[in-house]
């Protein structure tokens, strides 16, 4: 089965002259590629190395009709796009043995946490998690266009806390930045950290918190940040 083809099938269903739509087709196939990698520095089989591979490239084919349905990707304020490629997977991908595992990756990705599944599923649900997590930090919030940094409390106290900032305090490019700073404490693979360090994301992203000059809170965050990347890698 070429599932390359089967995706573009159905992306082509869709406008990709819109930003929004072609954006979504990019990151599809970049998340693949990082899947693609995590998979190979877990010294997974050909067969598995494949099969993260395409957990990564459907993952978001719930953001194609939820961006033409609802002019939004903001879940919150229509659909969760997990839930959503979840039932067009069910009709879409081909009846295999490994289907139920494409589907749950594309069902949890998005999912502050993963319920209980078995470990050949969790595996591949955590791989698309980081690999969809590494692609976004990488590719979005790269410069800042406010006045002045401010990090909210709530957010320092979720990532000292070792938790991900929640997104109902995340308002703007700041928040954004810092909640994205804050996955480090839900990557599951090695390769995670390395790909942060070896890209620069975490000290590019510290550069934009410092615009205006680094203050004592944005040293102590930073310090503390490379420290819990130290203890992972």
């Amino acid at each position: 089965m070429d599932y390359i083809k089967l995706f573009n099938q159905y992306a082509k269903e869709f406008d990709l002259k819109v930003k929004q739509i072609i954006g979504k087709y990019h990151h599809s196939f970049r998340v693949m590629e990082i899947a693609r990698e995590i998979a190979i520095s877990l010294e997974l089989s050909d067969k598995d190395i494949e099969l993260a591979s395409i957990c990564g490239l459907f993952h978001d084919i719930g953001r194609f009709q939820q961006w033409t349905k609802y002019q939004t990707f903001i879940d919150d304020k229509s659909i969760d796009h997990g839930d959503l490629g979840y039932g067009i997977l069910e009709e879409l991908y081909p009846d295999n043995e490994d289907k139920n595992i494409v589907l749950n990756a594309t069902k949890y990705h998005n999912k502050y946490c993963i319920p209980k599944l078995d470990d050949r599923t969790t595996l591949f649900c955590n791989i698309v998690r980081d690999a969809d997590k590494l692609d976004i930090i990488r590719e979005q919030c790269n410069q800042v266009f406010q006045n002045e940094i401010v990090i909210k409390a709530e957010l320092l106290d979720d990532i000292y806390n070792r938790n991900i900032c929640k997104n109902k305090y995340v308002t703007n490019e700041v928040d954004s930045i810092v909640r994205m700073i804050s996955w480090i404490a839900d990557y599951s693979f090695e390769y995670a950290y390395h790909f942060l360090i070896d890209n620069k994301i975490i000290e590019n992203k510290f550069n934009l918190l410092k615009i205006y000059g680094e203050t004592d809170e944005i040293k102590k965050l930073e310090e503390f940040v490379y420290k819990e990347i130290e203890k992972r890698i």
